[in-house]
């Protein structure tokens, strides 16, 4: 079969780990929620996004899980803060803290294997920012507050 037209796409990302069962329950729908669409001892397929696989398979060479920063999966997650204690409690580690920016809030985290991970709360999106601040500079320019606006 031809791959479709246009640029490539994105089918899947592969990690290698050192147990398949440990990195479901990480990633699976008891930690970061991902949907498991097939799983053996030794190798399983979660559903990352739309038409994208996240496939995990077991390895038992260390020189195979070398712990770089690389890859880095990031997820955008409902809740940044109830999120982060849950993957900690499956063996992540909090590298870090949870930063808060206008946009919203952030999370780096080392899964059990080493993996960077990333998971982001959205509370604005860029084009909601710039209507805040171009709000904020009108009302700065006619000498009004925003805490002083009430509503009726």
């Amino acid at each position: 079969m031809a791959a479709p037209p246009g640029p490539p796409r994105l089918r899947q990302l592969i990690l290698l780990v050192r147990s398949v069962p440990k990195t479901i329950d990480f990633f699976g729908p008891n930690g970061l929620g991902l949907r498991i669409l097939g799983a053996s001892e030794s190798y399983a397929e979660l559903e990352a996004a739309e038409n994208l696989v996240l496939a995990v398979k077991e390895v038992t060479r260390e020189a195979d899980l070398c712990k770089g920063y690389s890859p880095f999966l990031c997820f955008d997650v409902p809740d940044v803060d109830m999120m982060v204690p849950g993957l900690i409690m499956k063996g992540a580690t909090l590298d870090g803290g949870v930063k808060h920016e206008p946009e919203g809030k952030f999370a780096v985290l080392r899964s059990p294997d080493g993996v960077s991970i990333g998971i982001r709360e959205i509370l604005f999106t860029p084009a909601q920012l710039e209507m805040m601040r171009d709000a904020d500079s009108t009302l700065k320019r006619n000498g009004i507050s925003r805490n002083v606006i009430k509503s009726t």
